[in-house]
């Protein structure tokens, strides 16, 4: 199955209390934004703002993080923010709160997480959540994490590139390849 829509707008949420700290936290250690992550979420709702995109919808994972970063970019844009279950952060199991550090190599060689989801349930869900998000043909915003934005550049074939807390991309479809552009990175 693949991604149903042609182009969305990519947020991913501002620095958490577990980014701050280097720690893993997916989707079963809901983390709030640190004091930074506001100050970032302040800045990226002041450039949507002035950008004046043609966002018209706004949906975001359930989890605080990504929930309290769409709340800057829903005033800014005077939209309200929906929630999609599907689009929330990897569950981790046992690498939950642990350093990245520590279980880095066993992330980036493709090792599930004990206990936690496996990267084909991840993926699936992902996937799922993705086409009921953007089912309806509207420019979309979507707040959610970094590792569903890792498996979204899978998924779509794009280059892989990590993108920084409270940074914002488009993504569209032109002549059967998908194309990232940056619009916004936090200072």
């Amino acid at each position: 199955m693949a991604i149903k829509l042609k182009e969305f707008y990519f947020l991913r949420h501002a620095q958490s209390t577990a980014n701050e700290k280097r720690q893993m936290s997916g989707s079963s250690w809901d983390v709030k934004l640190s004091p930074f992550g506001h100050s970032q979420a302040e800045q990226v709702g002041r450039f949507l703002a002035e950008a004046k995109l043609p966002i018209q919808a706004l949906v975001t994972s359930p989890l605080v993080r990504a929930q309290t970063t769409a709340a800057y970019a829903a005033e800014a844009l005077k939209l309200e923010a929906f929630i999609e279950e599907d689009i929330k952060e990897w569950n981790f199991g046992k690498w939950e709160g642990v350093p990245f550090e520590e279980i880095k190599e066993d992330f980036f060689s493709g090792k599930n997480p004990p206990e936690g989801e496996t990267r084909t349930q991840f993926q699936n869900r992902v996937l799922q959540g993705m086409n009921a998000t953007l089912s309806h043909p509207c420019p979309k915003l979507i707040v959610a994490h970094g590792a569903v934005w890792m498996i979204l550049q899978e998924m779509l074939g794009l280059e892989s590139a990590r993108i920084e807390n409270a940074t914002l991309v488009h993504v569209k479809q032109s002549n059967h390849q998908w194309i990232l552009t940056e619009l916004f990175s936090p200072e």
